[in-house]
């Protein structure tokens, strides 16, 4: 398998985590950056040279309800062509 195709199912497959954790409830956020993103990470996890991290999880509880989000009417987004 292409390594593309592993790291685009990897993303997929976190994605997917993140939909079930929030039905459960839970808050959770990916993150990137200097902790995910350089070569000396997978030495500190003692990674093979063909694996990477692409990200981490982070999951809690919330401690408060979520901001309300407005409904959006989608009628007002969309042009029918002719």
């Amino acid at each position: 398998v292409p390594e593309i195709e592993q790291v685009l199912s990897t993303a997929a497959a976190a994605q997917n985590m993140l939909l079930a954790l929030h039905a459960l409830n839970y808050g959770a956020i990916w993150r990137t950056g200097a902790l995910a993103l350089n070569n000396e990470i997978g030495d500190y996890f003692n990674l093979s040279k063909n694996q990477k991290i692409i990200g981490y999880l982070y999951i809690g509880k919330p401690m408060m309800e979520p901001k309300k989000i407005p409904e959006v009417d989608i009628q007002q987004h969309i042009n029918r062509w002719k």
